[in-house]
């Protein structure tokens, strides 16, 4: 299916594909590499197999540790700028961050994802394509977190990960109402190379050490169907979990964070509902004095742990 291709996808499939999602209207307010005074940054792109452009940026301050690299794979939405504090929080650590937008996201284009499985081929195109020699660990929350264990299962060179609230098999995101007949078949002809990959089975043999973070209340991506399943199913020493309460989908937000963003998208939603922000001009004016900086406070003993699994033997 060519690019153009995928604006003929139903609406069924464009729903499981997140294509209202991955589109940034301007409205939600992200960070900028400007808010961060002395954080370098480079851009860089290529093609992938299925012709499709991945642009890809290296994060870092001045002295940086060369031997670790730290791949951040971004979740639903607008590419990895909405993940900037995070990429930051880690370049403050000490490391360089390697951060794609993944095909048809974010600085890759507009057109959209053309398969759940995607991330992971690029990210495993991108990893091929610069040949890395520093030792990777891969970190990536919801999606990103889900081809990260993917990108693991076909890469067994890579032995550290930090996965964040994310699904643990293709069928998380096929529901009925997009129609699982229709999703496998699509997944099977866009992305036949990685539709076998089971994420469970390499985690019941893997040697690698992956701190898996989540928050008991996930409602975007339940614990109980993906941590919680790993915690009570394997039992592999290389394992570990720091489970966060009253989190919901950002375990690794502080409690003043979740607090500050749940009442301005609750104020957000209420106005939108009656009538209030009617049109895209008001919502951007609505959102224009909220804080980003504020809105994604980093846990400082979230990235304590993430730290420790990084800099472990």
């Amino acid at each position: 299916m060519s690019e153009s291709g995928l604006s003929n996808l139903s609406p069924a499939l464009k729903a499981y594909l997140f294509h209202d999602q991955t589109n940034d209207d301007g409205i939600i307010p992200y960070l900028s590499p400007l808010d961060f005074e002395g954080l370098n940054m480079e851009e860089h792109c290529f093609i992938n197999s299925r012709g499709r452009n991945v642009s890809y940026f290296f994060y870092s301050y001045n002295g940086y540790k060369k031997d670790k690299l730290i791949v951040f794979l971004h979740g639903v939405g607008p590419g990895h700028r909405a993940y900037l504090r995070e990429i930051v929080t880690l370049c403050k650590r000490g490391y360089r961050v390697l951060a794609p937008d993944y095909s048809g996201v974010g600085a890759s284009g507009r057109d959209g994802l053309d398969s759940v499985l995607s991330p992971a081929r690029d990210v495993l195109e991108l990893l091929d394509l610069l040949s890395v020699k520093e030792e990777t660990v891969l970190a990536g929350h919801s999606l990103g977190g889900f081809a990260a264990l993917c990108t693991l299962c076909r890469k067994s060179d890579i032995k550290k990960a930090v996965i964040l609230s994310a699904p643990v098999s293709l069928d998380f995101f096929v529901s009925p109402q997009s129609n699982p007949e229709e999703v496998l078949a699509y997944e099977k002809a866009v992305s036949p190379d990685l539709c076998d990959i089971d994420i469970m089975a390499y985690l019941r043999k893997t040697d690698a050490k992956i701190l898996f973070i989540h928050s008991a209340d996930d409602e975007v991506v339940p614990f109980d169907k993906t941590t919680g399943r790993i915690m009570r199913e394997i039992a592999n020493p290389g394992f570990s979990f720091l489970i966060k309460e009253h989190r919901k989908h950002n375990p690794n937000y502080t409690d003043g964070a979740i607090a500050y963003m749940n009442a301005v998208f609750s104020e957000y939603f209420a106005r939108a509902a009656d009538g209030t922000l009617d049109t895209a001009e008001k919502k951007k004016a609505f959102m224009a004095d909220k804080s980003p900086m504020k809105m994604t406070h980093q846990d400082r003993s979230v990235f304590d742990r993430i730290v420790s699994l990084i800099e472990s033997p």
